[in-house]
């Protein structure tokens, strides 16, 4: 077992702690800060360069350590955290990037570089994870006894880079509906897929439901999305809980999906409210 894999299989306990963390801002109560989370970045002849800043915010000297991984999203949208180098799109085989363990005093910053190499120029969007691992345990419980026992989850971040690729195709299609509630409230989920090879970020949308006579009776919101290459996404849409629940009858509902591209893209589901 290589030492990547081993700090991943250190690492799965603390995930949960990952994920938090990778949703807290600059006002965070966690020791350490990093910004930003989230990096687009381009290529020039075949090669790319970035930098993120990790900042120690608590009273006490904190220890980091940087490592690189891959990730996925499923279908509900929940990050997937893999091998370096184990996705089809993954760059982090290509990835240099310093310093990879240091010390932070309080109130100290320290920027991370990298560099990276994109040897399959015209293949579409590319990605690879930095996991930013903190010295510092958060107590989640407590338990008494004849033992006392803290238990904590140790704090880190994960910043997304995201290589885009001029030539990449932006591309995607509802592939199904289905109705999961009429009503207390009416909800449906719509399923899309990236059937290009970029990256859909901020994929909007909205449902039209429309009586028989093709009247639209309501119209809801579909909050935005990222469905990366070759993904699927399930959404879920629905409406307020104290909606003024469908009159019997007949209905379409019609999904309109605009993923940045030069067409809109849609669904529709019949059913029926008894």
């Amino acid at each position: 077992m290589n030492k990547l894999s081993k700090f991943l299989r250190f690492f799965r306990p603390i995930i949960f702690g990952l994920i938090l963390a990778s949703l807290m801002t600059a006002t965070s109560q966690a020791n350490i800060t990093v910004f930003p989370l989230t990096i687009v970045s381009s290529v020039l002849d075949g090669a790319g360069i970035g930098f993120f800043l990790v900042r120690n915010n608590g009273d006490a000297t904190d220890e980091v350590t940087i490592n690189l991984a891959d990730w996925q999203l499923d279908e509900a949208g929940n990050i997937k955290f893999l091998e370096s180098g184990s996705t089809t799109r993954s760059l982090s085989p290509f990835v240099q990037y310093a310093p990879v363990n240091f010390t932070l005093e309080p109130n100290e910053v320290q920027r991370v570089d990298f560099t990276y190499a994109q040897p399959n120029s015209g293949a579409g969007d590319q990605w690879f994870l930095f996991l930013v691992d903190s010295n510092e345990v958060t107590p989640i419980a407590e338990t008494t006894g004849e033992v006392n026992t803290n238990i904590g989850v140790r704090v880190g971040f994960g910043v997304k880079v995201f290589v885009t690729d001029p030539q990449a195709v932006s591309d995607g299609r509802v592939t199904g509906m289905r109705l999961d509630s009429v009503s207390d409230p009416l909800s449906l989920i719509v399923r899309f897929s990236n059937t290009g090879n970029a990256v859909l970020r901020d994929v909007v949308g909205s449902v039209e439901v429309r009586d028989v006579f093709g009247a639209t009776v309501r119209t809801l919101d579909i909050s935005p999305f990222t469905v990366l290459p070759e993904g699927v996404r399930e959404v879920r849409v629905q409406e307020l809980e104290d909606s003024q629940p469908l009159a019997a009858g007949d209905y379409v509902a019609l999904a309109i999906i605009d993923f940045g591209g030069d067409v809109l893209v849609a669904g529709e589901l019949p059913f029926t409210v008894d």
